[in-house]
Order: structure tokens, then C-alpha cells, then sequence
């Protein structure tokens, strides 16, 4: 989700609300505005996240068996070939040998 150009509205929210904001803005040194942003931002995200959660739940509770199957065999071939990887390993450094002059 990217920032995109800000619109100005007018809403109407809980007294309570409206103090937890003006508190928080001042905290941080922010606009009501920002905090409003920020919170609202994070909720969509909350939101997106939980929507792709059920999305791949669903996904995988809706296949068959034999793509169960294949999804197993998979996930063991990548795991087996993820083992191979020497990703921790420092890196070996050829020596340089001399090079020869020709004659």
C-alpha cells in the first residue's frame, strides 16, 4: 500500500477515540492527521494480512489428494536440495597462482 495524494474529510468519531488520538499526536510530536493515517494504514494492512491468511488457508484445505500429493513431494525436494546449500559456510577464496612469462 503506497502513499498516495492526501483528501481532505471530515469525520465524526467517540470522544474517547478523539482523545486517545490528540494524546498520541502529542507524544509524537504528530498531527491529528498523521496519527489517523498511521493507525488507518496499519488496520488495512492488519486486514490484507488476515484476507491472504484465509485465502491460503482455503487454498490448501480445498485440495485434492493427489494434489496433496504432489505438494508433499515437493516441499521434500526443495527441502532436500535446500540441505545442499552451504549458505553458513564462509566463502573459499582461490589462491592466485603466479602467472608464467612467456617466452
Amino acid at each position: 500500500m503506497t502513499e498516495g495524494r492526501k483528501v481532505k474529510v471530515s469525520l465524526t468519531i467517540a470522544y474517547d477515540l478523539l482523545r486517545l488520538v490528540d494524546r498520541t499526536a502529542s507524544r509524537a510530536g504528530e498531527t491529528r492527521s498523521g496519527v489517523v493515517d498511521k493507525w488507518l494504514r496499519g488496520a488495512a494492512r492488519a486486514a490484507i494480512e488476515r484476507d491472504l491468511d484465509e485465502a491460503t488457508a482455503r487454498y490448501y484445505d480445498e485440495l485434492s489428494t493427489v494434489d496433496r500429493r504432489e505438494d508433499r513431494a515437493i516441499a521434500s525436494a526443495a527441502a532436500a536440495a535446500a540441505r545442499g546449500l552451504a549458505i553458513d559456510e564462509p566463502v573459499r577464496r582461490r589462491r592466485r597462482t603466479a602467472k608464467r612469462k612467456r617466452r
